[in-house]
């Protein structure tokens, strides 16, 4: 949730398209979770149940868990190859990141979001 923020004010920034960005941050933090014990309530009772080191909970976890980043990858850039394609890297000349007031650029990134997400 932190760190929307800051994936939105950084295509802002650079102008590139928010909803690959936001997309690719929402299922890697859900397919990166299952690596770790902490990463999840469900890995925490499996961890206690299981009854083993937190070092062999990840090494059995931690590759599928790259795995399935890695195939997230290659699918978020697939189906979002056209937006991706005609992106271009430039900074800005007018960002909300670089408002005085929060509560407008709090606004401004609702705004942005919902117009970004109402395709989906």
């Amino acid at each position: 949730l932190i760190l929307s923020l800051v994936v939105v004010k950084i295509c802002d920034k650079y102008t590139l398209p928010l909803s690959p960005y936001m997309m690719a941050m929402a299922t890697s933090a859900n397919i990166g979770s299952a690596a770790t014990p902490l990463g999840n309530p469900k890995n925490m009772v499996v961890h206690a149940k299981a009854n083993i080191s937190f070092i062999r909970f990840v090494s059995k976890m931690g590759p599928p868990a790259l795995v399935g980043l890695v195939v997230n990858t290659v699918l978020i850039t697939l189906y979002y190859r056209s937006e991706l394609s005609t992106a271009t890297f430039a900074k800005s000349e007018s960002s909300f990141a670089d408002t005085d007031s929060d509560d407008d650029a709090d606004d401004e990134i609702g705004t942005r979001i919902n117009k970004d997400f109402r395709m989906l």
